[in-house]
């Protein structure tokens, strides 16, 4: 279902997104091994919905469905923790980047979108 894409990492909303790996700013190193990861959940979880989100996904670039954006892939959830592996050598044309991270709450079908400026140094 489709619902409202919030840019901050809390509000009322009960549905928490935050990034922890890479830091904001962080030089990222060009190789094949990268790791983003972070914490995802809605407060507002039934017990049914296990932590609430259903969905973490990440884009390069630019938001998703915008032209020149590049998916990342969609995260592997572990209770409230997620993570995505990546290949930040595919990407170190260019040094400065940044992510887009998407989380789905299971509850509302509201998403949360965080961004994270990176550089991708060799």
């Amino acid at each position: 279902g489709g619902g409202a894409v919030v840019t901050s990492p809390v509000t009322s909303s009960g549905l928490v997104l935050t990034i922890l790996v890479p830091g904001a700013g962080e030089n990222v190193l060009a190789n094949n091994n990268g790791i983003i990861r972070g914490l995802a959940y809605d407060t507002r979880t039934r017990a049914e919905l296990g932590v609430g989100v259903d969905r973490v996904q990440a884009y390069l670039d630019g938001p998703r469905g915008v032209v020149d954006s590049q998916n990342l892939g969609t995260a592997t959830q572990t209770d409230n923790q997620w993570s995505l592996a990546w290949q930040p050598t595919k990407f170190d044309h260019v040094k400065h980047h940044v992510l887009f991270v998407y989380a789905h709450s299971a509850v509302t079908g509201e998403e949360r979108l965080l961004n994270l400026e990176i550089d991708i140094t060799h």
